[in-house]
Protein backbone atom coordinates (compact mmCIF):
# COMPACT_ATOMS: atom_id res chain seq x y z
CA UNK A 1 0.00 0.00 0.00
CA UNK A 2 1.00 3.48 -0.63
CA UNK A 3 1.40 5.54 2.23
CA UNK A 4 -2.33 7.57 1.33
CA UNK A 5 -3.76 4.20 1.07
CA UNK A 6 -1.96 3.35 4.74
CA UNK A 7 -3.38 6.36 6.44
CA UNK A 8 -6.68 5.91 5.06
CA UNK A 9 -6.69 2.41 6.06
CA UNK A 10 -5.27 3.55 9.40
CA UNK A 11 -8.15 6.20 9.80
CA UNK A 12 -11.08 3.78 9.00
CA UNK A 13 -9.66 0.57 10.99
CA UNK A 14 -7.77 1.71 13.65
CA UNK A 15 -8.44 5.38 14.49
CA UNK A 16 -12.29 5.20 14.48
CA UNK A 17 -11.70 2.09 17.16
CA UNK A 18 -10.49 4.78 19.26
CA UNK A 19 -14.00 5.70 20.09
CA UNK A 20 -16.80 4.22 21.97
CA UNK A 21 -19.46 2.77 22.00
CA UNK A 22 -18.27 -0.66 19.93
CA UNK A 23 -14.77 -1.16 22.04
CA UNK A 24 -13.83 -1.74 25.25
CA UNK A 25 -10.78 -0.30 27.22
CA UNK A 26 -8.36 -2.00 25.74
CA UNK A 27 -9.07 -2.17 22.50
CA UNK A 28 -8.89 1.32 22.47
CA UNK A 29 -5.29 1.86 24.28
CA UNK A 30 -4.50 -0.91 21.42
CA UNK A 31 -5.71 1.20 18.58
CA UNK A 32 -3.94 4.22 20.11
CA UNK A 33 -0.58 2.17 20.24
CA UNK A 34 -1.08 1.38 16.71
CA UNK A 35 -1.47 4.51 15.37
CA UNK A 36 1.09 6.52 17.59
CA UNK A 37 3.25 4.10 16.18
CA UNK A 38 2.18 5.15 12.62
CA UNK A 39 2.34 8.63 13.53
CA UNK A 40 6.07 8.67 14.32
CA UNK A 41 7.18 6.39 11.62
CA UNK A 42 4.85 7.94 9.07
CA UNK A 43 2.87 11.30 9.52
CA UNK A 44 5.00 13.92 11.20
CA UNK A 45 4.91 15.75 7.89
CA UNK A 46 1.96 17.43 6.24
CA UNK A 47 -0.68 15.02 7.04
CA UNK A 48 -0.07 15.29 11.32
CA UNK A 49 -1.68 18.49 11.83
CA UNK A 50 -4.89 16.45 10.09
CA UNK A 51 -4.79 13.74 12.56
CA UNK A 52 -4.01 15.94 15.55
CA UNK A 53 -6.97 18.11 14.86
CA UNK A 54 -9.30 14.69 14.26
CA UNK A 55 -7.72 13.91 18.25
CA UNK A 56 -8.50 17.50 19.18
CA UNK A 57 -11.93 17.11 17.76
CA UNK A 58 -12.42 14.62 19.77
CA UNK A 59 -12.55 16.40 22.98
CA UNK A 60 -16.19 17.30 22.45
CA UNK A 61 -17.57 13.66 21.76
CA UNK A 62 -20.51 12.78 23.08
CA UNK A 63 -19.82 9.61 25.84
CA UNK A 64 -16.76 10.32 27.95
CA UNK A 65 -14.63 7.15 27.49
CA UNK A 66 -14.50 9.01 23.93
CA UNK A 67 -13.26 12.41 25.38
CA UNK A 68 -11.11 10.26 27.30
CA UNK A 69 -9.38 8.51 25.01
CA UNK A 70 -8.58 11.42 22.51
CA UNK A 71 -7.12 12.65 26.32
CA UNK A 72 -4.31 9.86 26.42
CA UNK A 73 -3.28 10.08 22.62
CA UNK A 74 -2.62 13.78 23.36
CA UNK A 75 -0.63 13.18 26.41
CA UNK A 76 1.00 10.31 24.78
CA UNK A 77 1.98 12.78 21.65
CA UNK A 78 3.08 15.26 24.05
CA UNK A 79 5.55 13.02 25.69
CA UNK A 80 7.11 11.87 22.41
CA UNK A 81 6.74 14.52 19.20
CA UNK A 82 10.35 15.70 18.48
CA UNK A 83 10.49 19.36 19.97
CA UNK A 84 10.51 21.24 17.18
CA UNK A 85 6.95 19.68 15.90
CA UNK A 86 5.61 20.17 19.58
CA UNK A 87 6.80 23.49 19.73
CA UNK A 88 4.74 24.56 16.79
CA UNK A 89 1.49 22.89 17.71
CA UNK A 90 1.71 24.23 21.20
CA UNK A 91 -0.33 27.13 21.09
CA UNK A 92 -3.34 25.10 18.86
CA UNK A 93 -3.04 21.83 21.62
CA UNK A 94 -3.11 24.49 24.75
CA UNK A 95 -6.11 26.42 23.01
CA UNK A 96 -8.22 23.58 22.50
CA UNK A 97 -7.12 21.71 25.71
CA UNK A 98 -7.97 24.30 27.86
CA UNK A 99 -11.03 24.69 26.30
CA UNK A 100 -12.51 21.79 28.09
CA UNK A 101 -11.64 23.25 31.83
CA UNK A 102 -14.90 24.87 31.61
CA UNK A 103 -16.60 23.98 28.29
CA UNK A 104 -16.65 19.65 29.92
CA UNK A 105 -18.94 18.44 32.37
CA UNK A 106 -17.38 15.51 34.09
CA UNK A 107 -14.46 17.20 36.87
CA UNK A 108 -12.37 13.39 35.65
CA UNK A 109 -12.23 15.08 31.99
CA UNK A 110 -11.14 18.41 33.47
CA UNK A 111 -8.48 17.12 35.57
CA UNK A 112 -7.34 14.94 32.50
CA UNK A 113 -7.10 18.33 30.72
CA UNK A 114 -5.48 20.50 33.71
CA UNK A 115 -2.98 17.45 33.84
CA UNK A 116 -2.17 17.71 30.01
CA UNK A 117 -1.23 21.58 30.68
CA UNK A 118 0.60 21.10 33.10
CA UNK A 119 2.70 18.67 30.94
CA UNK A 120 3.01 20.59 27.78
CA UNK A 121 4.33 23.81 29.94
CA UNK A 122 7.26 20.86 31.42
CA UNK A 123 7.81 20.16 27.43
CA UNK A 124 8.11 23.54 25.86
CA UNK A 125 11.11 26.12 26.66
CA UNK A 126 10.14 29.60 28.34
CA UNK A 127 9.32 31.49 25.30
CA UNK A 128 7.01 28.96 24.59
CA UNK A 129 5.21 29.39 28.08
CA UNK A 130 5.23 32.92 27.45
CA UNK A 131 3.72 32.68 24.44
CA UNK A 132 0.64 30.83 26.32
CA UNK A 133 0.61 32.93 28.72
CA UNK A 134 0.12 35.86 26.32
CA UNK A 135 -3.01 33.90 25.00
CA UNK A 136 -4.02 33.64 28.89
CA UNK A 137 -3.48 37.65 29.22
CA UNK A 138 -6.28 37.77 25.80
CA UNK A 139 -8.92 35.78 27.60
CA UNK A 140 -8.31 38.05 31.28
CA UNK A 141 -9.34 41.05 29.75
CA UNK A 142 -12.08 39.34 27.05
CA UNK A 143 -15.63 40.67 27.68
CA UNK A 144 -17.16 37.18 28.08
CA UNK A 145 -17.23 36.14 31.78
CA UNK A 146 -16.38 32.18 30.65
CA UNK A 147 -13.24 33.39 29.09
CA UNK A 148 -11.91 35.65 31.79
CA UNK A 149 -13.20 32.24 34.01
CA UNK A 150 -10.84 30.21 31.99
CA UNK A 151 -8.29 32.70 32.15
CA UNK A 152 -8.19 32.73 35.87
CA UNK A 153 -8.09 28.89 35.96
CA UNK A 154 -5.31 28.84 33.61
CA UNK A 155 -3.40 31.77 36.12
CA UNK A 156 -3.56 29.07 38.46
CA UNK A 157 -2.10 26.22 36.97
CA UNK A 158 0.72 28.10 35.58
CA UNK A 159 1.37 29.40 39.13
CA UNK A 160 1.54 25.23 40.49
CA UNK A 161 3.72 24.64 37.70
CA UNK A 162 6.17 27.83 38.33
CA UNK A 163 5.83 27.64 42.02
CA UNK A 164 7.59 30.43 43.57
CA UNK A 165 9.00 31.70 39.75
CA UNK A 166 5.41 32.93 39.08
CA UNK A 167 6.16 35.72 40.62
CA UNK A 168 7.42 37.28 37.90
CA UNK A 169 4.01 37.35 35.96
CA UNK A 170 2.49 39.36 39.32
CA UNK A 171 2.92 42.62 38.36
CA UNK A 172 0.77 41.73 35.60
CA UNK A 173 -1.95 39.02 36.61
CA UNK A 174 -2.60 41.07 40.43
CA UNK A 175 -4.24 44.32 38.44
CA UNK A 176 -6.53 42.43 36.23
CA UNK A 177 -7.16 39.99 39.10
CA UNK A 178 -8.37 43.10 41.20
CA UNK A 179 -9.98 44.64 38.61
CA UNK A 180 -12.39 41.44 38.45
CA UNK A 181 -12.75 41.14 41.81
CA UNK A 182 -14.24 44.67 42.70
CA UNK A 183 -16.73 44.40 39.41
CA UNK A 184 -18.09 41.37 41.14
CA UNK A 185 -18.48 43.31 44.67
CA UNK A 186 -20.40 46.32 43.06
CA UNK A 187 -22.37 43.78 40.99
CA UNK A 188 -23.11 41.94 44.31
CA UNK A 189 -25.26 44.98 46.06
CA UNK A 190 -28.26 44.77 43.80
CA UNK A 191 -30.10 47.50 43.40
CA UNK A 192 -33.63 48.47 44.93
CA UNK A 193 -36.57 46.59 43.75
CA UNK A 194 -33.88 44.16 41.69
CA UNK A 195 -35.28 40.37 42.09
CA UNK A 196 -32.50 37.86 43.25
CA UNK A 197 -31.47 36.32 39.96
CA UNK A 198 -30.81 32.41 39.85
CA UNK A 199 -29.72 31.47 36.14
CA UNK A 200 -27.02 30.32 34.38
CA UNK A 201 -25.07 33.33 33.90
CA UNK A 202 -25.63 34.13 37.61
CA UNK A 203 -24.15 30.83 38.10
CA UNK A 204 -21.35 31.22 35.92
CA UNK A 205 -20.52 34.56 37.70
CA UNK A 206 -20.73 32.61 40.40
CA UNK A 207 -17.87 30.39 39.72
CA UNK A 208 -15.53 33.24 38.05
CA UNK A 209 -15.92 34.79 41.62
CA UNK A 210 -14.80 31.56 43.66
CA UNK A 211 -11.87 30.91 40.78
CA UNK A 212 -10.75 34.48 41.08
CA UNK A 213 -10.23 34.25 45.33
CA UNK A 214 -9.18 30.28 44.95
CA UNK A 215 -6.27 31.61 42.79
CA UNK A 216 -5.42 35.18 45.21
CA UNK A 217 -5.34 32.39 48.17
CA UNK A 218 -3.07 29.87 45.64
CA UNK A 219 -0.47 32.93 44.78
CA UNK A 220 -0.18 33.78 48.51
CA UNK A 221 1.24 30.64 49.47
CA UNK A 222 3.54 29.68 46.67
CA UNK A 223 4.24 33.67 46.20
CA UNK A 224 4.65 34.67 49.96
CA UNK A 225 6.67 37.67 49.23
CA UNK A 226 3.31 38.78 46.90
CA UNK A 227 1.98 39.55 50.88
CA UNK A 228 5.09 41.51 52.23
CA UNK A 229 6.64 43.10 49.08
CA UNK A 230 5.42 46.79 48.80
CA UNK A 231 5.37 46.15 45.42
CA UNK A 232 2.01 44.61 45.88
CA UNK A 233 0.99 46.40 48.45
CA UNK A 234 -1.93 48.22 47.18
CA UNK A 235 -2.97 45.36 45.41
CA UNK A 236 -3.12 43.35 48.26
CA UNK A 237 -5.19 45.97 50.06
CA UNK A 238 -7.29 46.02 47.84
CA UNK A 239 -8.10 42.23 47.26
CA UNK A 240 -8.31 42.04 51.56
CA UNK A 241 -10.77 44.83 51.53
CA UNK A 242 -13.16 43.76 48.96
CA UNK A 243 -12.94 39.89 49.92
CA UNK A 244 -14.11 41.38 53.46
CA UNK A 245 -17.28 42.79 51.39
CA UNK A 246 -17.63 39.31 50.15
CA UNK A 247 -18.02 37.73 53.66
CA UNK A 248 -21.65 39.01 53.07
CA UNK A 249 -21.63 36.99 49.84
CA UNK A 250 -24.89 34.27 49.97
CA UNK A 251 -22.71 31.35 48.35
CA UNK A 252 -20.70 29.39 51.54
CA UNK A 253 -17.88 28.54 49.41
CA UNK A 254 -17.01 32.04 48.47
CA UNK A 255 -17.66 33.21 51.70
CA UNK A 256 -15.05 30.38 52.66
CA UNK A 257 -12.10 31.69 50.26
CA UNK A 258 -12.65 35.10 51.36
CA UNK A 259 -12.30 34.11 54.85
CA UNK A 260 -9.12 32.17 54.10
CA UNK A 261 -7.21 34.56 52.22
CA UNK A 262 -8.26 37.43 54.87
CA UNK A 263 -6.46 34.67 57.03
CA UNK A 264 -3.36 34.72 55.00
CA UNK A 265 -3.15 38.03 55.72
CA UNK A 266 -3.51 38.20 58.98
CA UNK A 267 -0.61 35.83 59.18
CA UNK A 268 2.14 38.26 58.13
CA UNK A 269 0.73 40.74 60.01
CA UNK A 270 1.82 42.10 63.54
CA UNK A 271 -0.62 42.04 65.92
CA UNK A 272 1.22 44.79 68.16
CA UNK A 273 2.16 46.66 64.83
CA UNK A 274 -1.91 46.58 64.15
CA UNK A 275 -2.83 47.91 67.51
CA UNK A 276 -0.62 50.66 67.52
CA UNK A 277 -2.16 51.56 64.19
CA UNK A 278 -5.32 51.55 65.91
CA UNK A 279 -3.34 53.58 69.03
CA UNK A 280 -1.91 56.13 66.13
CA UNK A 281 1.61 54.93 67.80
CA UNK A 282 3.04 54.88 64.12
CA UNK A 283 5.01 57.16 62.66
CA UNK A 284 2.70 58.25 60.05
CA UNK A 285 5.89 59.27 57.96
CA UNK A 286 7.64 56.17 57.22
CA UNK A 287 4.24 53.40 57.91
CA UNK A 288 3.50 52.11 54.71
CA UNK A 289 -0.78 51.63 54.21
CA UNK A 290 -1.80 48.27 53.84
CA UNK A 291 -5.11 46.36 55.19
CA UNK A 292 -5.36 46.98 58.93
CA UNK A 293 -2.82 49.59 58.73
CA UNK A 294 -5.10 52.35 57.18
CA UNK A 295 -8.02 53.37 59.14
CA UNK A 296 -7.48 51.33 61.57
CA UNK A 297 -10.21 51.04 64.18
CA UNK A 298 -13.09 50.97 61.89
CA UNK A 299 -11.47 48.29 59.74
CA UNK A 300 -10.95 46.33 63.19
CA UNK A 301 -14.59 46.94 63.88
CA UNK A 302 -16.12 46.15 60.77
CA UNK A 303 -14.15 42.92 60.51
CA UNK A 304 -15.13 41.98 63.65
CA UNK A 305 -18.87 42.13 63.16
CA UNK A 306 -18.49 40.75 59.46
CA UNK A 307 -16.40 37.40 61.35
CA UNK A 308 -19.51 37.21 64.05
CA UNK A 309 -22.16 37.33 60.97
CA UNK A 310 -20.58 33.95 60.00
CA UNK A 311 -21.90 32.46 63.04
CA UNK A 312 -25.67 31.64 62.88
CA UNK A 313 -27.19 29.66 64.90
CA UNK A 314 -29.42 26.59 63.37
CA UNK A 315 -27.58 26.50 59.99
CA UNK A 316 -25.29 23.58 59.06
CA UNK A 317 -22.48 24.99 58.38
CA UNK A 318 -18.98 23.88 56.74
CA UNK A 319 -16.24 22.80 59.41
CA UNK A 320 -13.39 24.59 57.41
CA UNK A 321 -15.61 27.90 57.17
CA UNK A 322 -16.20 28.26 61.37
CA UNK A 323 -12.41 27.16 61.95
CA UNK A 324 -11.01 29.87 59.47
CA UNK A 325 -13.72 32.52 61.25
CA UNK A 326 -12.07 31.81 64.34
CA UNK A 327 -8.34 31.51 63.69
CA UNK A 328 -9.16 35.00 62.22
CA UNK A 329 -11.08 36.16 65.32
CA UNK A 330 -8.31 34.83 67.53
CA UNK A 331 -5.81 37.59 65.69
CA UNK A 332 -8.01 40.52 66.57
CA UNK A 333 -8.39 39.67 69.81
CA UNK A 334 -4.52 39.48 70.00
CA UNK A 335 -4.41 43.47 68.34
CA UNK A 336 -7.70 44.42 70.84
CA UNK A 337 -5.65 43.52 74.01
CA UNK A 338 -3.33 45.82 72.91
CA UNK A 339 -5.73 48.58 71.63
CA UNK A 340 -6.55 51.80 73.78
CA UNK A 341 -9.74 52.48 75.17
CA UNK A 342 -11.09 55.46 74.09
CA UNK A 343 -13.53 58.09 75.74
CA UNK A 344 -17.29 57.45 74.21
CA UNK A 345 -16.17 54.32 72.09
CA UNK A 346 -17.13 51.22 73.82
CA UNK A 347 -16.98 48.89 70.23
CA UNK A 348 -13.47 48.31 70.09
CA UNK A 349 -11.73 46.35 72.79
CA UNK A 350 -11.26 42.77 74.09
CA UNK A 351 -14.10 42.62 76.20
CA UNK A 352 -16.37 43.97 73.34
CA UNK A 353 -15.32 41.20 70.87
CA UNK A 354 -15.52 38.44 74.34
CA UNK A 355 -19.16 39.95 74.80
CA UNK A 356 -19.76 39.51 70.90
CA UNK A 357 -18.67 35.64 71.43
CA UNK A 358 -21.40 35.38 74.73
CA UNK A 359 -24.15 36.90 71.97
CA UNK A 360 -23.11 33.90 69.62
CA UNK A 361 -23.38 31.51 72.37
CA UNK A 362 -26.53 32.85 73.83
CA UNK A 363 -27.97 32.61 70.41
CA UNK A 364 -27.22 29.31 69.73
CA UNK A 365 -28.87 28.27 73.25
CA UNK A 366 -32.07 30.16 72.47
CA UNK A 367 -32.26 29.27 68.91
CA UNK A 368 -31.11 26.01 68.41
CA UNK A 369 -29.94 24.40 71.55
CA UNK A 370 -30.19 21.25 69.89
CA UNK A 371 -27.18 22.23 67.55
CA UNK A 372 -23.51 22.52 69.68
CA UNK A 373 -21.65 23.15 66.65
CA UNK A 374 -21.31 27.15 67.44
CA UNK A 375 -20.85 26.74 71.42
CA UNK A 376 -17.98 24.16 70.73
CA UNK A 377 -15.76 26.67 68.74
CA UNK A 378 -16.63 29.45 70.99
CA UNK A 379 -15.39 27.34 73.61
CA UNK A 380 -12.20 26.48 71.79
CA UNK A 381 -11.99 30.09 71.10
CA UNK A 382 -12.19 31.31 74.37
CA UNK A 383 -9.61 28.09 75.39
CA UNK A 384 -6.93 30.42 72.86
CA UNK A 385 -7.88 33.09 74.21
CA UNK A 386 -6.73 32.04 77.77
CA UNK A 387 -3.34 30.44 76.48
CA UNK A 388 -2.73 33.74 74.46
CA UNK A 389 -3.90 36.78 76.48
CA UNK A 390 -1.56 37.83 79.29
CA UNK A 391 -2.59 37.40 82.89
CA UNK A 392 -3.57 40.95 83.54
CA UNK A 393 -5.60 41.54 80.35
CA UNK A 394 -7.27 38.51 81.40
CA UNK A 395 -8.38 38.67 84.77
CA UNK A 396 -11.31 41.68 84.10
CA UNK A 397 -12.71 39.35 81.18
CA UNK A 398 -12.64 35.86 83.56
CA UNK A 399 -16.10 36.08 84.73
CA UNK A 400 -17.35 37.14 81.25
CA UNK A 401 -15.41 33.69 79.77
CA UNK A 402 -16.79 31.37 82.29
CA UNK A 403 -19.71 32.22 82.80
CA UNK A 404 -21.64 30.08 79.60
CA UNK A 405 -18.74 27.23 81.21
CA UNK A 406 -20.19 27.29 84.30
CA UNK A 407 -23.32 27.10 82.88
CA UNK A 408 -22.22 24.05 81.02
CA UNK A 409 -20.77 22.20 83.27
CA UNK A 410 -23.91 22.60 85.92
CA UNK A 411 -26.46 21.06 83.01
CA UNK A 412 -27.47 17.06 83.67
CA UNK A 413 -24.66 14.78 82.97
CA UNK A 414 -26.56 13.26 79.96
CA UNK A 415 -27.19 15.99 78.13
CA UNK A 416 -25.00 17.51 75.29
CA UNK A 417 -21.73 14.89 76.79
CA UNK A 418 -19.49 16.15 73.99
CA UNK A 419 -20.31 19.99 74.71
CA UNK A 420 -19.55 19.61 78.47
CA UNK A 421 -16.18 17.99 77.91
CA UNK A 422 -15.07 21.16 75.63
CA UNK A 423 -16.37 23.42 78.54
CA UNK A 424 -14.62 21.45 81.17
CA UNK A 425 -11.20 21.84 79.05
CA UNK A 426 -11.30 25.38 78.32
CA UNK A 427 -12.29 25.04 82.23
CA UNK A 428 -8.89 23.42 82.73
CA UNK A 429 -6.86 25.87 80.93
CA UNK A 430 -8.40 28.91 82.62
CA UNK A 431 -7.23 26.92 85.69
CA UNK A 432 -3.86 26.70 84.77
CA UNK A 433 -3.28 30.03 83.74
CA UNK A 434 -4.68 31.83 87.34
CA UNK A 435 -4.27 29.23 89.51
CA UNK A 436 -6.56 26.72 91.27
CA UNK A 437 -7.07 29.23 94.14
CA UNK A 438 -8.33 31.52 92.50
CA UNK A 439 -10.12 29.42 90.07
CA UNK A 440 -11.57 27.85 92.54
CA UNK A 441 -12.70 31.26 93.97
CA UNK A 442 -14.68 32.37 90.37
CA UNK A 443 -16.02 29.43 89.92
CA UNK A 444 -17.91 29.22 93.73
CA UNK A 445 -18.74 32.69 92.80
CA UNK A 446 -20.09 32.13 89.45
CA UNK A 447 -22.01 28.95 90.68
CA UNK A 448 -24.11 31.30 92.65
CA UNK A 449 -24.64 33.49 90.49
CA UNK A 450 -26.05 31.20 88.14
CA UNK A 451 -27.91 29.56 91.07
CA UNK A 452 -29.28 32.32 92.38
CA UNK A 453 -30.39 33.64 88.78
CA UNK A 454 -32.24 30.12 88.11
CA UNK A 455 -34.34 30.50 91.63
CA UNK A 456 -35.45 33.72 90.56
CA UNK A 457 -36.90 33.12 87.38
CA UNK A 458 -38.69 29.61 88.96
CA UNK A 459 -40.44 32.13 91.35
CA UNK A 460 -41.28 34.60 88.03
CA UNK A 461 -42.85 31.69 86.51
CA UNK A 462 -44.29 30.68 89.67
CA UNK A 463 -46.13 34.86 90.09
CA UNK A 464 -46.85 34.37 86.31
CA UNK A 465 -48.92 31.42 86.44
CA UNK A 466 -51.12 33.04 89.10
CA UNK A 467 -50.82 37.10 87.56
CA UNK A 468 -51.58 35.54 83.63
CA UNK A 469 -52.52 32.25 84.04
CA UNK A 470 -53.57 31.86 80.44
CA UNK A 471 -49.84 33.38 79.43
CA UNK A 472 -48.33 31.01 81.89
CA UNK A 473 -50.69 27.90 80.23
CA UNK A 474 -49.62 29.06 76.35
CA UNK A 475 -45.48 29.06 77.91
CA UNK A 476 -45.83 25.41 79.09
CA UNK A 477 -47.69 24.13 75.68
CA UNK A 478 -44.82 25.69 73.54
CA UNK A 479 -42.47 23.53 75.64
CA UNK A 480 -44.28 20.57 75.14
CA UNK A 481 -44.50 21.57 71.62
CA UNK A 482 -40.52 21.83 71.41
CA UNK A 483 -39.33 18.40 73.69
CA UNK A 484 -42.36 16.57 70.91
CA UNK A 485 -40.43 17.93 68.19
CA UNK A 486 -36.77 17.32 69.89
CA UNK A 487 -37.61 13.70 70.49
CA UNK A 488 -39.14 13.48 66.66
CA UNK A 489 -35.55 14.56 65.22
CA UNK A 490 -34.69 12.09 67.63
CA UNK A 491 -36.24 9.45 66.35
CA UNK A 492 -35.81 10.10 62.81
CA UNK A 493 -31.98 10.76 62.97
CA UNK A 494 -31.90 6.76 64.44
CA UNK A 495 -34.17 5.85 61.53
CA UNK A 496 -32.12 7.45 58.97
CA UNK A 497 -28.80 6.38 60.51
CA UNK A 498 -27.72 10.12 60.56
CA UNK A 499 -25.65 10.99 64.18
CA UNK A 500 -25.04 14.26 64.76
CA UNK A 501 -21.79 15.37 64.70
CA UNK A 502 -19.15 16.01 67.52
CA UNK A 503 -16.62 18.51 66.72
CA UNK A 504 -13.43 18.19 68.64
CA UNK A 505 -11.29 21.04 68.59
CA UNK A 506 -8.19 22.28 70.67
CA UNK A 507 -6.91 25.63 71.18
CA UNK A 508 -3.75 25.44 68.83
CA UNK A 509 -5.99 24.39 66.19
CA UNK A 510 -6.78 28.27 65.85
CA UNK A 511 -3.17 29.24 65.26
CA UNK A 512 -3.38 31.67 61.88
CA UNK A 513 -2.21 29.58 59.26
Amino acid sequence: RSDADLGDFLHHSVELRQLPPADHDHVRLQARQVFHQYLMEYALGKKFEKHLTWYLQQLEYELQPGRESAFEMIKTLINTLPADVLKEQSGFMFVTVAARLVNDDVPACRKMAADIIVQLLDKVNNNIRDSLFDIILLWIQDKKVLHRRLAVQLCGIFAGHDQAGFENRLKVVLPHVVSQIQQEVRDMKPQAGQPDRVDSKEQLRDHHLYQLLHLIIKLSTLCPNMLTDTVYMKNVQALAENAQTLLAYPHEWVRLAALQFIGRVLSVLSPREVADSANNNLDQDTVQAGYLLYNTRETLRTLTLDLCSQLTPGVELNDKLLMQTMKNLIFLAEVLQHVEDIDGETSLSLQWLVRRIRKVIHMEIVQAPSFTILRTMCYNWMAALVVKVDPNTLQPLLPLLMAPIVRELNMPEDELSSLRKVAKETANFVKKKIGTEEYNRLLNSLTTKLHVKRAERKKERAQLAVREPEKAAKRKINKQLKKKLQKKRKIEGAKTGKVKRKVKRKYNEFEIS
